[in-house]
């Protein structure tokens, strides 16, 4: 008897090792998951003494420009105002005070490179699955302050510097840390299939532009990504500090710029040969525009694409005339190249 018992035991033990050892196995598990599944969704802080702003970027459905499957991201900010409770706790809140849609975006992904549509063409932003020493090109961003900035060159290129494995709300992501080659823009490190840690697209490196640089004023303190969130991956919580006390509140909720938001826009803006109507309520049928004197210089009928060939007209500002259902007729306004 004791000689059956002893192979038992010892395959009891063995299970009992493997219901430990599985799940452990399972958490050390690199991410896998696509760049921007259904829901995604980035949020990134910066702080100064007696301010906060944040800016949310939520990808919030699909357009086609030149022929390309693109995922629009719309880009939010709010800005708060901060300061001690009156209570007298000592507890450091911030309220809101202003939101707003800033301007929408457009990217896609192919073989893990991510492009961004800038300047009327497909920009290069990241490149996932690399190694130590790669490097590529990428655009101008979005500096803080136009003037200061306006001498900076349109392009800068990026290198990896380190490659290494980071963990975030018990997930594992594989990091690049890069290096900008001219010091003029930069995406600082870029988290595979997720972004940049650092900010939205690509910023300005200069101090005197951008509020993401190292060499920001110290006043004025950059967190970057503070929180994540998609429908695979659940919310994931970057913070290097205890600014974001709540991920799931802080990007679950709803900007009055976001509930009150009208995404109706012309793209691409400026445009030399087809521009096309985004409006979720447009019902179709004539559409007209205007030059800036108040003169009709076109009208036609919009096709299901929603496409309008604007090859004919001179250079110059315009507007298009369009009806809603049950709204007034809405105006766009777009620039001819």
């Amino acid at each position: 008897m004791k000689v059956l018992l002893q192979p038992l035991r010892s395959k009891i033990c063995f299970a009992l090792l493997l219901l430990f050892l599985v799940p452990s196995a399972q958490a050390q598990q690199l991410d896998t998951i696509e760049w921007a599944p259904q829901g995604s969704t980035w949020l990134y802080h910066n702080f100064c003494r007696w301010c906060r702003e944040d800016t949310k970027v939520a990808y919030e459905g699909d357009s086609v420009i030149n022929g390309q499957l693109v995922k629009r991201m719309n880009l939010y900010g709010r800005n708060y105002i901060c300061g001690p409770d009156t209570n007298g706790s000592g507890t450091w809140i911030c309220a809101p005070v202003i939101d707003r849609l800033v301007q929408t975006d457009f990217l896609f992904n192919r073989n893990d490179s991510i492009f961004w549509f800038k300047n009327g063409q497909f920009e290069l932003l990241y490149l996932f699955h690399q190694t130590l020493g790669n490097s590529w090109s990428i655009p101008q961003g979005y500096p803080f302050n136009t003037s200061p900035c306006s001498a900076l060159p349109n392009k800068d290129s990026v290198i990896i510097s380190k490659v290494d494995t980071l963990t975030f709300s018990g997930k594992k992501f594989i990091g690049y840390k890069t290096n900008s080659i001219h010091n003029k823009w930069g995406i600082g490190t870029v988290i595979q299939n997720i972004g940049s840690l650092l900010c939205p697209f690509t910023t300005a490196l200069d101090s005197n532009c951008s509020a993401y640089s190292s060499n920001a004023p110290t006043i004025f303190s950059s967190e970057g990504l503070s929180c994540y969130y998609d429908s695979k991956r659940g919310y994931i919580d970057f913070s290097a500090s205890n600014h974001l006390l709540n991920c799931h509140g802080e990007i679950t909720a709803v900007y009055s710029a976001e509930r009150n938001k009208d995404l109706s826009f012309v793209f691409p803006n400026p445009a030399n040969r087809f521009i096309e109507i985004h409006c979720a309520d447009f019902v179709g049928g004539e559409i007209e525009i205007i030059d800036v004197l108040g003169r009709t210089q076109q009208k036609s009928m919009l096709n299901s694409a929603k496409q309008i060939d604007i090859s004919e007209l001179p250079e110059g500002a315009y507007t298009i005339v369009f009806q809603r259902k049950s709204q007034p007729a809405k105006t766009l306004r777009f620039v001819k190249q």
